[in-house]
């Protein structure tokens, strides 16, 4: 209902999440600033996997295939917690708006593999 040719309906979801997101524990504004502390692969092809080989070795940030319950434990940063925590709240969040309930996804979901 707020949709108007000026604002999309992506955009002001894109600004409702973030402002649901932008709780004073973690703000958007500093993580802005700190720059990306890692790579998040969501899903890739068979070209991905061979570019994802080669970054293993190359990439200046850490690659996350995949979370585990003690990554944010081995965190080699502060930065690097703080943005990874805003990552999983955004999950748990999305899934609480849409699914009804939080179910962890980031921990059991694996990338997905496209042919």
């Amino acid at each position: 209902q707020v949709r108007t040719r000026r604002y999309s309906p992506s955009r002001i979801r894109r600004i409702l999440w973030q402002f649901l997101l932008s709780g004073p524990d973690c703000p958007f504004r500093q993580g802005a600033q700190e720059g990306p502390q890692y790579l998040r692969v969501l899903g890739f092809t068979d070209r991905g996997r061979q570019l994802l080989r080669a970054m293993k070795h190359t990439a200046r940030l850490p690659l996350l295939t995949a979370i585990q319950k003690d990554t944010l434990a081995k965190a080699p940063s502060p930065a690097f917690r703080r943005q990874l925590q805003l990552d999983l709240r955004a999950q748990d969040l999305y899934q609480l708006v849409t699914e009804g309930k939080i179910t962890d996804r980031d921990y059991k979901e694996k990338p997905v593999m496209l042919p």
